[in-house]
């Protein structure tokens, strides 16, 4: 493709305009091999299904536990819609898998010392940076699809655990959908932490630390501040029913706050940092 172009002299020659665009089809086509390598790398190895076993079994343990109560909350008035609803909550946990594939999927190459060969072969930090990010993301969306998957199939084992019939609910079918929101998020919640940690250890140990301990206790502590934590208003999408938390909606939006300020700060980050400095 060529376009008239007028020259100082003022004759019109043929400009050719055939190199920007091959040059963005190449920026495009190196972008989709770097995330193809990307996924192949995240599939190597035990890493993605330990962690989704990691999060299966605290979840089935919390979910079973909570069936063995289910006739002591009945007996107490409590319906049987929500006491399904409520058993089938605990498979949220599945989010701490998610989250620590994405810490480790991205903390670990810095450990490695491996980042730097990862940023020479990508040509870009940028986009680098967005093809692990987004690798992260889709491991969400698997762990999320096992666990509606696991929501569904624990049906019958909560009735057979508890002895009362287990039913299915609008409440049940929101929670659902709360728990494949939040195990789609924490991955990419957990690759920030990755970005900006650097380490595998204290990655994975503040990453366990906020969602397990510090928000909680920031919302124990002063809940007018905490429901606006992280995990807390992951809570309120998948409807934990905390008492001052925020509504699923707004829980949502904060959320999605939280996701998109971390991602700008650990993008800076990585663009302004040496990427073997710790």
């Amino acid at each position: 493709m060529t376009g008239g172009a007028e020259w100082p002299d003022g004759v019109i020659r043929e400009q050719s305009t055939t190199k920007p665009e091959r040059r963005t089809v190449s920026r495009m086509n190196n972008f989709g091999q770097l995330f193809l390598g990307e996924v192949r790398k995240a599939f190597t190895g035990s890493i993605w299904y330990r962690m989704l076993l990691i999060g299966i079994s605290i979840a089935s343990l919390s979910v079973f536990g909570y069936a063995v109560s289910i006739p002591d909350k009945i007996a107490a008035g409590i319906p049987i819609e929500n006491a399904t609803a409520a058993a089938i909550r605990f498979w949220f946990m599945t989010l701490l898998g998610s989250g620590l594939f994405g810490v480790v999927f991205v903390a670990r190459e810095f450990s490695s010392h491996s980042i730097a060969r990862s940023v020479l072969l990508s040509h870009s930090r940028w986009r680098l940076f967005w093809a692990k990010t987004l690798v992260c993301a889709l491991m969400g969306v698997l762990y999320a699809m096992v666990s509606a998957v696991l929501v569904l199939v624990s049906l019958p084992i909560i009735s057979l655990v508890s002895e009362e019939n287990a039913t299915w609910s609008g409440e049940a079918g929101r929670t659902l959908f709360g728990i494949v929101v939040v195990v789609i998020i924490s991955a990419p919640w957990g690759a920030v932490i990755g970005w900006m940690l650097r380490s595998n250890v204290s990655a994975v140990g503040v990453f366990l630390a906020l969602t397990l301990v510090v928000d909680e206790g920031i919302f124990r502590l002063a809940p007018s501040v905490g429901r606006f934590t992280m995990q807390i208003s992951m809570g309120a999408v998948y409807r934990d029913g905390k008492e001052n938390a925020l509504s699923p909606e707004w829980g949502a939006f904060v959320m999605g706050v939280w996701l998109v300020l971390g991602l700008t700060a650990a993008m800076i980050t990585f663009r302004r940092r040496d990427v073997l400095g710790q």
